[in-house]
């Protein structure tokens, strides 16, 4: 069964108002050189933590290919707890 991004909203119990993508590229216009992540002796700023997200979100496109996301709906990622999968949610 496939659910229409309007249908998929109606299901939800509230509103998404931002994408995760949004949320992070908020402070990181904002504060770009604040911390934004620490992972044990590792920290990242907000621009750090932006770049990285969209490193990666990159490369989702060119393995996948413009486009593919509509054909194929959200994409499910299975990690460990760490900063490298905080960034490839957002």
């Amino acid at each position: 069964m496939e659910l229409s991004h309007a249908t998929y909203q109606a299901l939800l119990p509230h509103q998404i108002v931002s994408t995760t993508g949004e949320i992070l590229a908020s402070p990181a216009g904002a504060t770009p050189d604040k911390i934004g992540l620490i992972d044990g002796s590792r920290q990242w700023t907000f621009k750090e933590l932006d770049q990285l997200a969209n490193q990666f979100a990159q490369a989702l496109l060119e393995k996948f290919g413009e486009g593919h996301s509509e054909r194929m709906g959200p994409v499910g990622i299975i990690g460990k707890n760490s900063a490298e999968y905080f960034i490839a949610h957002f």
